[in-house]
């Protein structure tokens, strides 16, 4: 049975007679449940259930004034009602709502925010002196696990059921997988990469098409990005590819020639997302041991945002790091974003380490500390 990483069910833009607490009702009680027990019936292996929200912008278009501390505890307590994992809340471009972030991760472990940075075609219309500053008061204020919770875009918000840099631009339900491991044992019994990726992907789509009809939404479709869970790592997929360690030559091409593969096949099936190779340090068991032994570094991370989705995601680095150096590196990864000319997700860890060291991430593990 195929593992499914998550399935997300997207909230529509609100009608004008709602207030917020009713939007949030009618969608979480109208579709919440009836996914879990459709997920039950079927004997589906979930990893996680997830809601995504409207922008803020489009929230505050309908509602007027949003109070963005009165919605995160509403969405905490329907999650926990309704007996869903964790939500999202894209900021895009209210800055304004920005300096509420800090207190809300420190209180809150279901709910991820993302805010969005400018298009690839300009440059970034938020001064990253002000993302840095946001990253430090979050390092006052919450501490290193907040960090997981917090990403922004540069490059237009994608709708996926990846967290934290989402959004739902319109109603339905989308899923997302966990293969990496079926795609490495395909690749050592021979029996073909492309031909294990074309199974799962048609599969999923034909299991989220099912639920989504069983649920009344729309089925918005998979995103068929390959991404790891600790011990489903997508480091190891590579490493078996080009039969050699992670981070030796030929890793690259590896990454790039499995993304062409997956973006070939995304195209005869409905999709939704990145669709890409993902590689966030923090979830990939494989990926820490790399850094361990040092084979990878910060630099190569941000090469990988050449060939693959997220080349800077949960990678601590030390709190020290000054703000001028922070900024350089932000700025090496957009660049990389817009020569690649596809969206760039940013979440950075900012830990009370050494490089070298190790830091507990609560749900993650010990991670390791990169120098920059």
């Amino acid at each position: 049975m195929i593992k499914i990483r998550a399935f997300a069910v997207h909230f529509p833009k609100p009608r004008r007679e709602e207030d917020v607490r009713s939007f949030l009702e009618s969608n979480f009680s109208k579709y919440c449940p009836l996914l879990i027990e459709v997920e039950r019936e079927l004997k589906l292996d979930v990893f996680m259930n997830r809601v995504i929200l409207p922008p803020i912008n489009v929230l505050k278009a309908v509602f007027g004034e949003v109070d963005l501390n009165d919605l995160s505890a509403l969405l905490e307590n329907y999650l926990e009602e309704y007996k869903m994992d964790i939500a999202a809340i894209p900021i895009e471009r209210k800055y304004s709502y920005l300096k509420q972030i800090p207190e809300i991760l420190k209180e809150t472990k279901r709910l991820y925010f993302s805010f969005n940075i400018g298009d690839l075609r300009n440059l970034p219309c938020l001064d990253l002196k002000e993302v840095v500053k946001l990253w430090r008061k979050i390092d006052r204020v919450a501490g290193q696990d907040a960090f997981t919770h917090l990403a922004f875009t540069y490059g237009s918000t994608p709708e996926t059921p990846y967290f934290p840099a989402t959004v739902s631009k319109r109603q339905g339900l989308s899923l997302s997988l966990l293969y990496a491991t079926q795609l490495r044992d395909a690749v050592e019994s021979g029996k073909g990469l492309k031909e294990e990726l074309s199974r799962s992907l048609r599969l999923a789509e034909e299991i989220g098409r099912d639920v989504a009809e069983r649920i009344n939404l729309e089925f918005l479709g998979v995103d068929s990005s390959v991404s790891p869970w600790m011990k489903d790592s997508v480091a190891r997929l590579i490493e078996t590819i080009i039969n050699d360690k992670f981070g030796s030559p030929g890793t690259h091409y590896a990454i790039f020639d499995l993304n062409k593969s997956i973006n070939g096949l995304s195209k005869k099936i409905r999709t939704v997302g990145f669709n890409e190779v993902m590689l966030p340090l923090a979830e990939d068991n494989q990926l820490k041991r790399a850094v361990e032994d040092g084979r990878i570094g910060l630099r190569d991370f941000v090469s990988y945002i050449f060939v693959c989705v997220s080349g800077l995601d949960m990678v601590p680095i030390p709190n020290e790091t000054s703000d001028f150096k922070l900024i350089r590196m932000i700025r090496d990864a957009l660049v990389a974003g817009c020569i690649k000319g596809k969206t760039v997700g940013i979440r950075v860890i900012l830990a009370e380490a050494k490089p070298g060291e190790r830091i507990n991430l609560t749900g993650f593990g010990n991670v390791p500390v990169l120098s920059i």
